[in-house]
């Protein structure tokens, strides 16, 4: 080896630097580079940082819904001897808010490195979401599964679990999920969800165990028409075939809908084939026609064109896009949006645009969002050319659900930058910027910073903040702010606005970041540069003890408590799963006081029972390994209504959450026994 080494050092910097090029980065970060002297002064500068996160691997079905984002994965090789020593210690948490610190989470969890997990819980200082068991199993992490559900009280969430690890054929993790009763609910729906997963993906393995082993007796076999669309739309062809001599399909609504599986994931020829045998039927109606056409030219094969071409040349002429108040088979408005969407990733998009417009079909708005949202700059800028859009689909719908009508087709400036400030896109941005695009960018990142989800996703699943890239590089980058708010005064005046009612909050934008998970930079300069307030509950919700210590300098101790009680400050940290605040909180004198019997138990009471969620259960275990709660009829009571929302409510209790409900239940009966 040592020959070797010495070898290495007789090369000059040209040839160490292609060496390390055919090498993972990780690779030469951990260990290439230490060869020798020479070869660490060669390579010292390029390679200092090592890649943890992999590409996400995205993808999109009509058939097999309830998915979101892609899990956050761990690149591989991972390099976890430097993760455990950096990340293994509590100082460089400090600095990551809730969100940052749950994606490192999720990063260890999917690492293949059970001591890189093991850091990751003992620092992360966070409720553990779906998101992180979702990364697991896609690598078919079993043992992490078991820990992270049935020790560390993760969330749950039933067809981002399943499908994750269904999709990746990880039958070892499914047959785990199912023999502990993870089903969510409803055993039928979940093996339907999940075989319909596995034709999409080609998981045989899997499919043969959901069919054979799952349910049996409890029904939810999905209709032949559902498993065959799933199969065509994943570009499974032979596994189409099989499923259509096992069971025909039959009629022009279950015939179209697998066709336009077909047109979406299968090559042409196959196309070709199946539309030989049902197009007659399948495409009759315009809609069916413009179901085929969406997912010829929203298609992830290579040969969309040819598909597309092939399919208005056989009609003779375009059937355009879905109109208003009308949508395809198995297409409502999320997916049609989605398709575009997933469209826009591929690197042939400007292409398909191009294409698209040279048959004469008119770019629907949904078209040029997607290119903005999916940050294809080329695509974006094209779409600047373009006249009037056609209108989105989804708007047109909200509009005539509410007895309205479009004034006017919209603009492609303002499409564009509307979808790319919300979905953070600064280069596109940039693009539009150069072109001198004049747009209100500040209040569409406000309206994005506001944009509600769903209760129970706040809780289950740590989303994504996408729009602060465009907060920070509007703000802080140079992104013309200035600019911004001048056409923002001149649209008000000019629609009779007080100067006022145009006027950012920005108190608002900061409140909002910081429950998200902001950097403390765009914090600072909200409050330094636009006066905006600190709001220490939603910092306490979703911020890094580094920001804390920041605000708690600013406002003081007086400050702080004159906006919220230490319970009120606590409660939040609890109930957002912030264990790290919490921590800060009890560290620093701002929660509650441990002698003070009272105010425990009705925070107790509070966190199970006036939630209307069962979800607060990490919440009340959290609290009673810090706290010496004494207990009360009216803790058990409020226990019981925990376990009675769960039930009435069909929530999906963890396997975790119940084990620990259970003993919470034994904890009060034998305290209160003993009085």
């Amino acid at each position: 080896m040592a020959g070797a080494e010495d070898q290495l050092g007789l090369l000059n910097p040209g040839l160490l630097r292609n060496i390390a090029g055919a090498l993972h980065p990780n690779e030469v970060a951990s260990s290439f580079k230490f060869a020798n002297k020479e070869v660490l002064g060669c390579l010292r500068d390029d390679y200092r940082t090592f890649n943890l996160a992999r590409k996400p691997s995205r993808w999109c079905s009509s058939i097999v819904r309830g998915v979101g984002s892609p899990p956050s994965l761990a690149e591989q090789p991972w390099p976890g001897h430097d993760f455990v020593a950096h990340w293994g210690r509590p100082e460089p948490w400090r600095a990551l808010n809730r969100r940052q610190r749950h994606r490192l989470l999720c990063l260890a969890a999917s690492s293949l490195h059970p001591p890189s997990l093991d850091a990751a819980l003992a620092h992360c200082g966070t409720v553990v979401k779906a998101d992180a068991l979702v990364s697991a199993a896609a690598v078919g992490e079993l043992e992490a599964c078991r820990r992270l559900l049935v020790e560390e009280g993760c969330h749950w969430d039933t067809e981002p679990v399943w499908a994750a690890a269904a999709m990746n054929g990880h039958v070892a993790v499914c047959r785990w999920l199912g023999e502990i009763g993870m089903y969510g609910g409803e055993v039928a729906s979940t093996k339907r969800f999940v075989v319909k997963a596995c034709c999409f993906s080609g998981q045989r393995e899997v499919l043969a165990y959901m069919q054979t082993e799952v349910g049996r007796g409890w029904g939810g076999e999905p209709l032949p028409a559902e498993l065959a669309t799933a199969a065509a739309e994943g570009g499974q062809v032979e596994l189409l075939g099989e499923l259509l001599a096992a069971a025909a399909v039959t009629g022009a609504m279950q015939c179209c809908e697998v066709l336009a599986g077909v047109a979406y994931g299968c090559p042409s020829e196959v196309l070709q084939h199946y539309y030989g045998q049902w197009g007659t039927e399948a495409a009759a109606e315009a809609q069916h026609r413009q179901a085929l056409l969406l997912r010829a030219a929203t298609s992830p094969t290579g040969d969309w064109a040819a598909k597309c071409d092939w399919l208005l040349l056989r009609w003779g002429s375009s059937p355009g896009w879905p109109s208003t108040g009308v949508f395809m088979p198995r297409v409502g408005l999320y997916e049609y949006q989605a398709m575009w969407r997933h469209a826009a990733w591929q690197p042939d998009y400007l292409q398909r645009l191009q294409h698209l417009a040279a048959c004469g079909l008119g770019i629907p708005t949904e078209a040029v969002e997607a290119a903005a949202a999916a940050g294809h700059v080329p695509a974006a800028a094209w779409c600047l050319g373009l006249p009037l859009l056609v209108p989105a689909a989804m708007h047109s719908m909200l509009l005539a659900m509410m007895g309205r009508e479009l004034s006017r087709p919209p603009a492609p400036p303002q499409v564009l930058a509307t979808a790319a400030a919300a979905a953070g896109q600064v280069p596109v941005l940039r693009i539009l910027r150069a072109e001198g695009v004049a747009f209100s960018y500040v209040q569409n990142l406000k309206a994005a910073l506001e944009l509600p989800l769903p209760f129970n996703e706040l809780l289950v699943n740590e989303r994504p903040f996408e729009c602060l890239p465009a907060l920070r590089y509007l703000l802080m980058e140079g992104g013309g702010l200035e600019e911004a708010e001048a056409t923002e005064a001149a649209a008000a005046a000019e629609d009779g606005e007080e100067e006022e009612e145009s006027a950012v909050d920005w108190s608002a934008v900061l409140r909002h970041a910081a429950q998200r998970g902001s950097d403390l930079a765009l914090l600072r300069h909200l409050h330094e540069q636009h006066g905006a307030a600190i709001n220490f509950e939603e910092l306490v919700a979703g911020g890094s003890e580094e920001q804390l210590e920041w605000a708690l300098g600013v406002l003081g101790p007086a400050g702080v408590s004159s906006q919220a009680s230490g319970v009120a400050l606590f409660r939040s940290a609890l109930v957002s799963g912030n264990w790290a605040a919490a921590e800060w909180l009890r560290s620093r004198g701002l929660a509650v006081d441990p002698d003070d019997q009272q105010q425990l138990q009705q925070l107790f009471c509070s966190l199970a029972a006036e939630q209307d969620t069962p979800l607060h259960i990490p919440a009340l275990w959290w609290l009673l390994q810090r706290y010496s709660l004494q207990w009360t009829p009216e803790c058990r009571d409020a226990l019981d209504v925990c376990q009675e929302i769960a039930w009435a409510g069909g929530w999906p209790v963890a396997a975790g959450h119940s084990q620990w409900m259970q003993e919470m239940m034994q904890m009060t009966v034998k305290a209160l026994a003993a009085l």
